[in-house]
């Protein structure tokens, strides 16, 4: 029998424990969750009485990435950069979900390639992400991602602020921006995560076109990513449910999360 692979989460809100409530209950058999770490130490001992006497919670993230192999991110995307860095520097592996933390560090994944640890990104809120894998081994002409974002996603984003977008008259959906990936990442951060995915799976954040549209339609983000290339035209689409327990999370960006650490764990691997 293969030794169970130790886990510590990093961030103990709701969706670090949501997560880590499924890794318990789903991998048991394969991995055992062995600490967790956040800057609320009160959070991150509820969470270790939760999950049972055998998970610590750890004083510093360099002391929990000396007991866990895989660590999973689950606090913010400005804690994203520091703790990569430490985990590649250590040789770990490392799963991210606030994917949008990497935006303005290219060095990471410079990092990443030199490291013996891995950097694991799930494929998040959007479909497609495996077909504009196998896209990239090709060529590729053009990437479109097209977001369509409730009003109540948008009264903070940077770009409608600075340019006073008029985000609640209408009833229709309606384009407020079209850009390359980084203004789009720094203009609208609620499609930050998504953007840089697309961004990581293809041809870069300055080779992606966004397109951001305001909609009444929905009440958590839908995407629309469209491929061409010299294998054809790829196009999905996915509308997003709003996460039952916790409105801000979405359903698909927990099972995504989950579905990368099958891959991780399971010995029978399908997809790019």
């Amino acid at each position: 029998m293969q030794d169970l692979v130790t886990i510590g989460i990093v961030g103990c809100g709701y969706r670090g424990s949501e997560i880590a409530a499924l890794i318990d209950k789903r991998f048991h058999a394969r991995a055992q969750i062995v600490g967790v770490y956040d800057v609320d130490f009160e959070r991150a001992g509820s969470l270790a009485s939760y999950l049972g006497p055998h998970v610590r919670v750890f004083a510093t993230v360099e002391d929990l990435l000396d007991r866990a192999r895989l660590v999973v991110e689950m606090a913010s995307d400005e804690a994203v950069a520091p703790l990569v860095s430490k985990a590649l520097s250590m040789g770990r592996d490392v799963l991210v979900t606030s994917v949008a933390g990497l935006v303005e560090h290219p060095e990471i994944l410079g990092q990443a390639e030199d490291s013996y640890g891995r950097l694991l990104i799930p494929s998040g809120i959007l479909a497609g992400v495996d077909a504009l894998k196998a896209c990239r081994e090709g060529k590729i002409s053009s990437v479109v991602l097209t977001s369509r974002l409730p009003r109540g996603l948008l009264p903070d984003a940077p770009y409608v602020r600075e340019h006073d977008v008029d985000i609640d008259s209408g009833t229709e959906d309606r384009l407020i921006f079209e850009g390359d990936g980084i203004a789009a990442c720094r203009g609208f951060p609620a499609i930050a995560d998504v953007a840089m995915t697309v961004a990581l799976a293809g041809p870069g954040l300055a080779h992606i076109h966004v397109r951001v549209i305001v909609t009444r339609r929905y009440d958590a983000p839908s995407h629309e990513l469209e491929v061409r290339g010299d294998f054809g035209r790829v196009i999905t689409r996915t509308e997003n449910v709003q996460f039952p327990p916790y409105p801000k999370l979405t359903y698909l960006a927990v099972q995504s999360a989950v579905a990368k650490l099958h891959q991780y764990l399971e010995a029978i691997n399908v997809g790019t």
